[in-house]
């Protein structure tokens, strides 16, 4: 974690620092330790080269911040200027959804055709730049939209 915030103050020392963090992590094939914060991690890994003994502990640990950082592409990101505002219809269909209502239930309960509901969801989505509906829900909570 502190390579992290190191790389976002643009501190020059967040490569030893993660560096160090491998070496020692390697030792026990403690992959949990980036995976947790592999969503932020991902963006470091890919871009740089670092010295790895175990190349199955490197491609493990590759892969799982490669997966973690797909379900939360919006973890830790500093969050963009402008504030969103979503329309009346959009947060009532992320509440719905947020209460686990299905596409149908809410085309039914809101008069609306499914392509509807599905047309919101997708403005929704690419307002808040997310990919599905448990990141929208996130971010929408995070941003107090819903």
């Amino acid at each position: 974690m502190l390579a992290i915030v190191q790389y976002r103050m643009k501190d020059d020392k967040w490569k030893q620092t993660l560096q160090e963090a491998i070496s020692l992590a390697e030792e026990y094939h403690f992959v949990r330790v980036f995976s947790r914060e592999g969503a932020a991690l991902w963006e470091l890994l890919r871009g740089e080269s670092f010295e790895w003994k175990d190349a199955d502990f490197r491609d493990q640990v590759r892969k799982e911040c490669e997966y973690m950082a797909s379900l939360y592409p919006m973890y830790l990101k500093e969050k963009p200027d402008g504030t969103i505002t979503l329309s009346a219809a959009q947060v009532k269909v992320l509440r719905m959804q947020e209460s686990g209502m299905s596409v149908e239930q809410i085309a039914d309960a809101l008069g609306l055709s499914k392509a509807g509901v599905k047309y919101y969801n997708q403005q929704t989505y690419k307002m808040l730049g997310v990919n599905s509906k448990s990141q929208a829900i996130f971010e929408a909570r995070n941003r107090g939209l819903i």
